[in-house]
């Protein structure tokens, strides 16, 4: 019984702070289907405003019913991620679901390094097509500024490496034509850890609100 109820205490805690439905096995699973499918036709949509620009803190939120009785579940809070902060999660997203890459990047890895510590780091280079790039003029230039961000898990799951780069983009007019068959390169070193290392790059474009993601996995240093 006491073993029972440690597993569900957390389960129905994290149900209610997100404004989730933890279903128990108590009943048939027709029953427990049937308050699935309830729970997902009766509820509200409400919206409100964030803090802008978002500040990276966790907000409480509150819901109370006015003139009639029920239950109400709703998430409890939410947090104001900042731009960071989501392009760091939606790059770790990769590793798990894949993602999308319509800028075509590519992305090679070279043969272990240490630096002066004895670390271990990795040779990266990603490679960006600039037929893909969303260049506005600027003088005599066509520009944009690229957001990279890599992230590198080990092999039991934490997160190594977690960076990110701006990479402004500076093409003359008049050489334009003849970059847009060319693929723009950005290269850089990586720390890794012995066991399989997985990496997720993403790319931003600065003009754009696409996203660009690929992901590989290296064997690191031996023990």
């Amino acid at each position: 019984r006491t073993r029972e109820l440690n597993l569900r205490a957390p389960l129905e805690r994290m149900a209610e702070q997100t404004g989730g439905l933890a279903l128990r096995g108590t009943s048939t699973v027709s029953d427990l289907t049937r308050s699935v499918v309830d729970d997902a036709y009766t509820g509200y949509s409400l919206g409100f405003e964030a803090p802008d620009p978002p500040d990276g803190k966790s907000h409480a939120v509150e819901l109370s019913l006015r003139g009639a009785k029920g239950k109400l579940r709703y998430p409890r809070a939410f947090l104001s991620k900042d731009d960071v902060t989501r392009r760091r999660e939606q790059t770790l997203a990769a590793l798990l679901v894949g993602g999308d890459n319509p800028y075509e990047i590519g992305l090679e890895t070279g043969g272990l390094e240490k630096d002066a510590l004895g670390k271990a780091l990795l040779p990266v280079t990603v490679f960006v097509p600039v037929r893909h790039m969303a260049l506005s003029p600027s003088g005599g230039n066509r520009v944009t500024d690229l957001t990279l961000e890599v992230v590198v898990q080990g092999p039991d799951g934490n997160v190594v490496v977690a960076q990110e780069h701006p990479i402004p983009v500076r093409i003359p007019a008049d050489k334009l034509e003849q970059a847009m068959a060319a693929v723009f390169p950005v290269r850089m070193k990586l720390g890794v850890v012995p066991g399989r290392n997985r990496i997720a790059v993403g790319i931003w474009d600065g003009s754009s609100p696409n996203a660009s993601f690929v992901t590989t996995t290296v064997d690191g240093p031996a023990l």
